[in-house]
């Protein structure tokens, strides 16, 4: 692999990482506009062992927890 490849592989990766951030972003900004959100209750509800942060266990289990919903 030359080093324009590796170069335009890393533009690559960097861009998609800006339009993501951006997507991310532009969400964030209309859920805080929704007057029933509640930021520390959507955490609490993932954070269900209590400790006060939330691990990839935790999250894993909450959007399974969603999906196998009946």
């Amino acid at each position: 692999m030359t080093f324009i490849e590796v170069e335009a592989q890393i533009i690559n990766i960097i861009l998609s990482i800006s339009k993501a951030e951006q997507a991310v972003e532009r969400l964030r900004q209309v859920i805080s506009q929704k007057p029933l959100y509640e930021p520390y209750a959507a955490f609490q509800r993932i954070d269900r062992k209590y400790g006060g942060y939330i691990t990839t266990k935790s999250l894993q289990d909450f959007l399974l927890y969603f999906l196998y919903e009946d």
